[in-house]
């Protein structure tokens, strides 16, 4: 595990607890403003208060979008541990043919699996698809 799986690792605990303490931040802006406006001073208040839920609101959808975008890192750094994995097993099962003489040549550009790859279809003889000659009939 490198160290930068380790950071982001332990960066999302503390963005969950970050997304907890935004929701936080409106009640109290809503307590604070709600304490100026019955001290007389009504639009102070309810401007602070405003600005206090949307600060809050916004903080949690930016702490969501973080969240979200380091767990799609973290899936992006297991597909390209599996992609890895898989690219030295397939390496080794060439290795291991190519050793065996199954016939793997490293030039071979096609699979072979299907005749229709190694076989153009012609009308007159579907032999690419079916590896048989049309019976002709007078």
């Amino acid at each position: 595990m490198t160290h930068r799986a380790v950071v982001e690792d332990r960066n999302i605990p503390l963005i969950i607890i970050a997304r907890i303490l935004s929701l936080g931040i409106a009640p109290l802006a809503l307590l604070h403003g709600w304490t100026i406006a019955s001290s007389g001073r009504l639009i102070e208040g309810v401007v602070l208060a405003a600005i206090g839920v949307f600060a809050s609101v916004c903080l949690f959808a930016v702490l969501s979008v973080l969240s979200a975008l380091s767990e799609l890192a973290r899936v992006n750094r297991y597909r390209a541990e599996r992609d890895e994995e898989l690219g030295k097993l397939l390496t080794d099962v060439h290795r291991l043919l190519v050793a065996a003489g199954a016939g793997v040549d490293a030039t071979q550009n096609r699979s072979g699996v299907f005749k229709s790859s190694q076989m153009p279809y012609t009308p007159e003889n579907d032999g690419a698809l079916t590896g048989r000659r049309p019976v002709q009939r007078e």
